[in-house]
């Protein structure tokens, strides 16, 4: 199932936002996009968000706003740079313009911009973990109300094929009779034909549980 969902947590220096969805997939398959910071829980987030969301091809990102103002950050030359190498070394190979100004997009991208002695204290982390679970609430039931919709489409469906399904019985008489006598019409316009018709009723009993469809009737109702 699809799903979205979001959540923010103001901690005392900074602004944290988490995002997660999830696309259609019989696996269950993670992709991440954390701040360095939080990298060494991500173990511990993949069996919590396996064990919740089951299946699915999930993207969680969480970005971090700095929002104090007496908090000590410096640029990280060496992400800014790797960012550079492979954004110049991407626009080669797909033939589209670099931007003629680079530091606007560099410093938007993640972990351009570190905290000095950034050290990750468990009641942060238990702002963060409380806000990923509310973005994960969000998304079950995101996906709970697709599925209810989901169902109800269905549902719906299944009764207008069960309904054609008993309106075609009494049909099916009707249309061996025609075909019997059709075969009889075609046969007696064939002037100077003598055919045995003992032979003949046992070739149009044979013919005609070919046209019974009982069988494919039964395996429908079981499907539906």
């Amino acid at each position: 199932m699809t799903g979205y969902g979001r959540a923010a947590v103001e901690l005392p220096n900074k602004k944290v936002t988490i995002e997660i969805k999830s696309l259609n997939s019989k696996q269950f398959d993670l992709f991440t996009r954390l701040p360095a910071l939080y990298r060494e829980k991500e173990i511990a987030l993949r069996n919590s968000l396996s064990q919740r969301l089951e299946r699915g091809k999930v993207d969680l990102s969480m970005t971090v706003e700095v929002i104090a103002k007496d908090v000590t950050s410096r640029i990280d030359h060496h992400v800014v740079k790797q960012y550079h190498q492979e954004l110049t070394g991407l626009a080669s190979e797909m033939g589209i313009p670099v931007p003629q100004d680079w530091f606007p997009v560099l410093m938007r991208l993640p972990d351009t911009m570190r905290q000095d002695t950034e050290e990750l204290y468990d009641a942060e982390w238990k702002q963060v973990e409380g806000a990923i679970n509310q973005a994960v609430r969000e998304l079950i039931s995101f996906r709970q109300r697709e599925g209810e919709m989901l169902q109800n489409v269905l549902t719906e469906k299944i009764t207008r094929i069960r309904a054609l399904l008993a309106d075609i019985e009494p049909f099916e008489a009707e249309r061996i009779e025609k075909v019997k006598n059709r075969l009889h019409e075609e046969l007696n316009n064939l002037e100077g034909i003598e055919y045995d018709k003992n032979r003949f009723e046992q070739e149009i009993i044979y013919y005609l549980e070919k046209l019974d469809v009982n069988e494919e009737k039964t395996r429908l109702s079981h499907h539906l």
